[in-house]
């Protein structure tokens, strides 16, 4: 006999609370998320550098050598000429201290000779300046037909009133219709309508012993310049020996004669090829990661060592620029700025002496420091 079955009942069993939290915190957590990526990918931030044109100078040595040298150097080198000559040489000088007494005025002139023929003008020969001031030739002279004529003159009187600046003077001493046809210009001024006596002292002579030659130099140098090929004059070397002089120290003189000899060294070098040396050394030798405007015109040479033998010469070069930050280059470590304020931005880069101030711009308007993302973080150089 089959047994009855037995009803099965069913129920409803609802979720149980703890279930609804957790998906309500799964929930919270996707908005966070997406909140959260949502705010890396749009943050950013934009610094924008004020650069200040910080000047540098930088100081190196460089070698010349006229022959390729046996001697090694650390430093660079470059060709060039050196020249070397020995010269016997006179110089006055006056004194430093005494009595000015009038003496007379002296200088050349030109003589003009316009006529068909030559003309002969004897010594003391008149000449007479607009002024009515009075000059004499020193010597006779023959002035060709057409033609000029470099001549000395001297004033007729002792006095200042000699000193002139350069003029035309007429010669009295010919007739009206000659003195239009022969004539006389200065081209320098007359000197000499005073002069100092005093006595000879050995400060005297020290000092024209260290200004020996200085006034030959430009004659001197002249010698080597069919020979320099375009080059430039770096620096000079001098030496003295042999100095004598013509006059005692206790002589009331006017001025005093020195005789000696002259050593003249000259450097000379392609200034063009010196300048290239010197902008890779200030750029290479610029640690800081910034651009260099190098100023040619601050290219400075001063001779440290010569060797006349091996005809090498060691000159110390100076050369100076503006340093402003190279946008090409990234020398900000980002990482740095990752959290950082617009205050602890313009702190941070306040130690750059290269940087006058700085622009910070934050996006989107909600955010207020620097994002974690470096591509996101953009620094610029104002323009």
């Amino acid at each position: 006999m089959p047994q009855p079955q037995k009803e099965i009942t069913t129920r409803s069993n609802p979720p149980h609370s703890s279930y609804k939290h957790i998906s309500i915190i799964f929930m919270i957590l996707a908005v966070l998320l997406i909140l959260g990526v949502t705010y890396l990918a749009l943050s950013k931030v934009t610094i924008t550098l004020h650069p200040s044109d910080e000047k540098i100078t930088h100081q190196f040595d460089l070698l010349i050598y006229q022959e390729i040298p046996t001697v090694t150097a650390n430093y660079p080198m470059i060709q060039g000429k050196i020249a070397s000559s020995t010269n016997e040489i006179t110089q006055n000088f006056s004194v430093a201290e005494g009595e000015t007494v009038d003496a007379l005025a002296t200088g050349t002139v030109t003589l003009y000779n316009d006529r068909e023929t030559a003309q002969t003008l004897v010594a003391t020969t008149r000449l007479l300046s607009p002024e009515n001031i009075l000059f004499r030739l020193k010597e006779k002279v023959i002035v060709p037909a057409h033609s000029t004529l470099v001549a000395e003159v001297y004033a007729d009187e002792k006095g200042i009133t000699g000193n002139i600046e350069p003029t035309s003077f007429i010669i009295p001493g010919l007739n009206e219709s000659l003195q239009t046809l022969v004539y006389a210009k200065s081209e320098t001024p007359m000197t000499g309508g005073t002069r100092q006596i005093g006595m000879l002292t050995q400060t005297d002579i020290d000092q024209a012993t260290t200004e020996f030659g200085k006034n030959d130099l430009a004659n001197l140098l002249a010698q080597y310049i069919d020979d320099i090929d375009n080059m430039t004059l770096i620096d000079t070397a001098i030496e003295t020996s042999g100095i004598n002089l013509a006059e005692k120290i206790g002589e009331q003189v006017d001025n005093f004669t020195m005789t000696g000899q002259i050593s003249l060294n000259a450097i000379f070098a392609n200034k063009n090829d010196i300048l290239e040396i010197a902008k890779n050394e200030i750029e290479n030798n610029n640690t800081n990661g910034s651009f260099v405007s190098v100023d040619p015109s601050s290219l400075t040479y001063e001779l440290k060592t010569l060797d006349t033998e091996q005809q090498i010469a060691v000159v110390t070069i100076t050369i100076s620029g503006l340093s402003t930050f190279d946008p090409q280059t990234d020398i900000f470590d980002k990482d740095l700025l990752v959290g950082f304020t617009k205050e602890d931005l313009e702190l941070y880069f306040s130690q750059f002496d290269s940087i006058n101030n700085i622009d910070v711009d934050f996006s989107p308007f909600w955010v207020t420091k620097v994002p974690i993302l470096k591509d996101h973080i953009v620094i610029q150089i104002a323009k």
